[in-house]
């Protein structure tokens, strides 16, 4: 009953929210446990390996952190309520609590991982203030989308605002860490 009472749905609600994490989790468990691995074998040998392989790790804590906010979320519609400024803090606790459970699986799944470096944990804290600035902007669309039904002019302000904030995060993300696929080319067949 806690869970339902600090995320403020239905006790049956949160008990279907964290099943479906869990269903969600154990699906991409193996596939990124496999993806890791590949990475690893492409990699073995070389310099910035480790790197590597967290920016991967990264990639993939990103997607379940994602998936794990739109559950939320709609479980949230489903029941009527709005987001603000109160249930952001504790869906981003949740979130938190499931990255670093994922992280430690797939380090004690996958010997050459480690989720104890400085650059995952630099990693993964880029990831989780993506998630909450998501989250954020999100609850901010919404505040203004309501306000806009009452006049044509705050639809148009509405609209430059979610513009400029979806094009600024868009250029945090990209300059801050750039995505494993901009920096790691795969191996060539026809030498080192």
């Amino acid at each position: 009953m806690a869970g339902g009472n600090i995320l403020m749905l239905t006790e049956d609600r949160q008990r279907l929210v964290e099943a479906m994490v869990d269903k969600h989790c154990s699906e991409l468990r193996s596939r990124q446990i496999a993806e890791l691995r590949q990475v690893y074998s492409a990699m073995a040998g070389r310099g910035q390996w480790k790197s590597r392989l967290n920016h991967k790790h990264a990639e993939h804590m990103r997607e379940l952190g994602t998936y794990i906010a739109k559950t939320y979320l709609e479980a949230y519609e489903k029941e009527g309520k709005v987001l603000d400024n109160n249930i952001i803090p504790v869906m981003m606790a949740k979130i938190t609590y499931r990255l670093n459970a994922e992280t430690n699986d797939r380090a004690l799944k996958l010997s050459e991982f480690s989720g104890l470096s400085t650059e995952m944990e630099s990693l993964l804290s880029h990831v989780k203030s993506i998630l909450e600035q998501d989250l954020y902007i999100k609850m901010k669309s919404a505040e203004l989308d309501r306000k806009t039904d009452q006049s044509p002019a705050r639809q148009k302000s509405a609209r430059r605002w979610r513009s400029r904030q979806a094009g600024a995060r868009i250029r945090r993300s990209a300059t801050a860490n750039p995505p494993v696929s901009a920096t790691w080319r795969s191996p060539s067949p026809a030498g080192p």
